[in-house]
């Protein structure tokens, strides 16, 4: 197995392709800044757009979005609802310690099984649950393509892309 970065975005996107050598999975790690400015919402609306990229490329593709998505969770998860993704976890399950559901894995061309939102949570690290999940290949897709790097004007060395 190989885990390579593909792209980082700031803080707010990991992206990274794990290669099992039969399978490649595109996992978009978020972290979505809470709140209702236009910088916090065009950040989630980046990620769809990285998401629409991929699936441009190869609509097979298996892709896992996953993270904090604080307040913008609604519009992460009606975007990629219309884009066919998978929810792992139950949006009546409180991933954060006051009871509010800010953490979600969507999934798109691999299954999520046995999703688990881990009750034991240490504050002192953090004020999320742990979500653990397993990912199943599906057997109907066709072998993995390569997908190229979305935002073919960054430039390696040139960080303002990472804004």
């Amino acid at each position: 197995m190989r885990l390579s970065l593909v792209k980082a975005l700031g803080t707010y996107l990991c992206w990274t392709r794990l290669n099992t050598g039969t399978e490649s999975v595109q996992i978009l790690n978020c972290y979505l800044e809470g709140g209702d400015s236009a910088y916090a919402k065009n950040r989630a609306l980046r990620v769809i757009e990285i998401i629409r990229d991929i699936l441009r490329q190869d609509a097979n593709a298996a892709i896992v979005v996953c993270g904090d998505f604080n307040n913008h969770l609604e519009t992460m998860s009606r975007h990629l609802a219309s884009l066919k993704f998978d929810v792992g976890i139950n949006p009546e399950v409180a991933t954060h310690k006051f009871g509010n559901h800010l953490d979600q894995v969507f999934a798109k061309n691999i299954t999520i099984t046995n999703a688990v939102v881990n009750e034991d949570l240490d504050h002192s690290i953090t004020d999320h649950k742990c979500i653990k999940v397993h990912l199943q290949p599906r057997k109907d897709r066709s072998s993995p393509m390569q997908i190229q790097q979305h935002n073919t004007r960054y430039i390696p060395g040139d960080h303002s892309a990472l804004k």
